[in-house]
C-alpha cells in the first residue's frame, strides 16, 4: 500500500510481468520487488514478500 492506503494495482503487477518475462527468475522477482516497493514509498512492510517463479520451455509444443 501506498501512503494513502492505495494498494498496487493488478494492472501494475501485470505490466511488469509481462515486461520482465523473458528475464532470468531472480531478476524478475527482483524487479516485481522494485516495483511493488516503489509503489509504497519504502514505507514499512507489513507482512512477507514471496515470489515463486515457474518458467516453461516449449509450451503449446507436441
Amino acid at each position: 500500500m501506498d501512503s494513502l492506503g492505495i494498494e498496487n494495482g493488478l494492472d501494475s503487477i501485470c505490466q511488469t510481468l509481462a515486461t520482465n518475462r523473458t528475464k532470468p527468475a531472480q531478476k524478475f522477482s527482483a524487479q516485481l520487488r522494485q516495483v511493488v516497493q516503489a509503489h509504497g514509498k519504502n514505507l514499512p512492510q507489513y507482512d512477507d514478500f514471496t515470489t515463486v517463479v515457474v518458467k516453461r520451455s516449449g509450451v503449446g509444443r507436441s
